[in-house]
């Protein structure tokens, strides 16, 4: 089943529903067809697309958003217009001014999934986070420094994932994918930067990491899959700082001694092979 996104009083030049942009026209109503899940909506005004909106779309169910011209930006509608415009969508009654997505970009619904399964809406909004690389003291004497690299250091993948989230790897999962999506829908800087650093990090977690979180790791190499799908081989070498220290963390998944582990590091690196895509 699928869910309807009714958009009311918007320009009729372009709407986007994820990473899909439509020409539209007079009598463009929305998106019917739409996958339940998290989805990114905006429109073109002025020439340009304004700060859009997300919404959690539910089987059967309709988002229902207006277009404020003076703020340039989506509004609710009041509860009887609500009701209204749902009714209408889920009968069916308003399909011949919606746009099927499922039928006009089948390809754009399947790489919006393959980017975002691990973003749900009761986890809005996403947070970007940031954490400071430890150092040691300038004053210690070496069996000083010795102890505290022991007993205090942490690595930056220790404090991403035992600090920041918590050894919760699905909170982890979900800003990676946030950071990804958001440099791919905004070319946000910030996201970009975040997501590179936590790639180097897993990429240098060290082997006790892997062997002590390997549901991570394995799922890890699911979404870094997802991703590297939608980038060209020839823009993934080995400069590329997606490239860069990967196989650091596929030679201790290999080294870990667990079973599943050493068979996903062997599949990447015959996903890599099929793809031409090297590493050092």
């Amino acid at each position: 089943m699928y869910g309807y996104i009714i958009l009311r009083d918007i320009p009729k030049k372009e709407a986007q529903l994820d990473v899909a942009i439509y020409k539209i026209k007079g009598g463009f109503r929305g998106f019917a067809e739409v996958k339940p899940g998290i989805h990114y909506v905006s429109v073109k005004d002025d020439g340009q697309m304004v700060d859009g909106f997300w919404c959690e779309v539910r089987e059967n169910d309709a988002v229902i958003k207006r277009y404020d011209y003076q703020s340039k930006s989506f509004v609710d509608c009041d509860v009887k217009e609500h009701f209204h415009y749902k009714d209408m969508a889920v009968s069916g009654a308003m399909n011949h001014t919606l746009i099927p997505v499922m039928k006009a970009s089948h390809v754009q619904v399947q790489y919006w999934i393959n980017l975002t399964y691990h973003l749900k809406f009761e986890n809005f909004p996403f947070s970007i986070n940031k954490e400071e690389p430890m150092t040691p003291p300038t004053d210690l004497t070496p069996n000083e420094l010795e102890e505290w690299y022991l007993t205090t250091f942490k690595s930056r993948f220790e404090q991403a994932f035992q600090d920041t989230h918590n050894r919760d790897m699905f909170s982890f999962f979900k800003e990676l994918q946030f950071t990804f999506i958001s440099y791919v829908l905004f070319s946000d800087e910030q996201a970009y930067d975040r997501y590179m650093y936590l790639i180097q990090a897993i990429y240098n977690a060290g082997e006790w990491s892997v062997t002590n979180a390997p549901s991570f790791f394995n799922g890890f190499l699911d979404i870094l899959r997802k991703h590297f799908d939608t980038i060209n081989a020839e823009d993934l070498s080995a400069e590329n700082r997606l490239i860069a220290n990967l196989s650091n963390l596929l030679e201790d998944m290999e080294d870990s001694g667990i079973a599943p582990l050493i068979e996903k590091a062997s599949e990447f690196k015959k996903y890599l092979s099929r793809r031409g895509i090297q590493i050092k």
